[in-house]
């Protein structure tokens, strides 16, 4: 059982390196989830958990904490968490279209568990796999944006860091737009400008286009008077990226609120989505 008076397992403050220590506490509670996991994969290998198998849960866990360490920067701390990790051949199946060589880079955004971890986990232990993996969910943390700058320079971001340091939401102030047609970049240079302002939210916005290859997606606020983070990091990465790279998505576009009229199903597998 965790130990309540455990300082290394209270909350760090915003943007604050963690300890040495906590990262050890991590490990080693981590450890322990990770070997009852394999327990149960020996002794009841047909359990089954909200992911599926617990085969899927144990490797999961696994890599998780890779990525946790990585993300914070301790990278060097993962040991052999990704050592004797196989995934069954249903993985390989179903991601092919992904994991196959390709002169042009892809950019496949996950929105589950299991396809989110084993495609990082693959395209780790791969480097030659010309594919970067992003997780829609995470996009809504800073300190995942800034790894995936790190591990992924390619990939082009406009997101100023301030905007992300301290909420998971980009808030929307009516009064600073006083145009009623407005482009994408001017729009979010706007809202950049704007969020260390005071002033009252709202909801009601200039008609704003996004340019996406041929489509027009227009940008709405669905009578929020924010935009999550996450969702508008997309955004960002799909207008700075889409024409150089193949951008696929793991789940039906309507979880990431896109509009579906833009994907297709991928040739080589119905179960994932393709810019058109």
């Amino acid at each position: 059982m965790a130990n309540p008076d455990n300082i290394y397992r209270t909350p760090t403050a915003t943007g604050a390196r963690y300890e040495r220590n906590r990262i050890d506490s991590f490990l080693y509670y981590g450890s322990k989830a990770v070997q009852q996991y394999e327990t149960i994969c020996r002794q009841a290998p047909d359990y089954i958990t909200p992911v599926g198998n617990i085969l899927y849960k144990y490797l999961n866990e696994k890599v998780d904490m890779a990525l946790k360490l990585s993300i914070i920067g301790y990278a060097d701390a993962t040991g052999d968490l990704l050592s004797g990790i196989s995934y069954p051949d249903t993985f390989t199946a179903k991601y092919a279209a992904i994991m196959k060589p390709s002169d042009r880079a892809k950019i496949v955004v996950t929105y589950g568990d299991n396809e989110t971890y084993y495609l990082y986990y693959t395209t780790r232990k791969q480097p030659g796999i010309n594919a970067a993996i992003i997780n829609y969910n995470l996009l809504s943390s800073a300190p995942y944006l800034k790894y995936l700058n790190k591990l992924y320079p390619n990939v082009v971001t406009t997101f100023p860091e301030e905007t992300y340091t301290l909420q998971d939401f980009i808030n929307i102030y009516s009064y600073a737009f006083d145009k009623t047609e407005i482009s994408w970049k001017e729009f979010t240079a706007t809202l950049y400008q704007n969020q260390a302002k005071p002033g009252f939210y709202g909801n009601k916005l200039p008609n704003v286009t996004m340019k996406l290859r041929r489509h027009s997606i227009p940008v709405v606020a669905r009578g929020r008077s924010y935009f999550l983070l996450n969702q508008f990091a997309l955004w960002d990465i799909l207008y700075e990226n889409a024409d150089q790279y193949d951008v696929y998505l793991t789940a039906h576009p309507e979880y990431y609120e896109l509009p579906h009229n833009i994907f297709t199903a991928a040739p080589e597998n119905n179960n994932l989505y393709l810019l058109k």
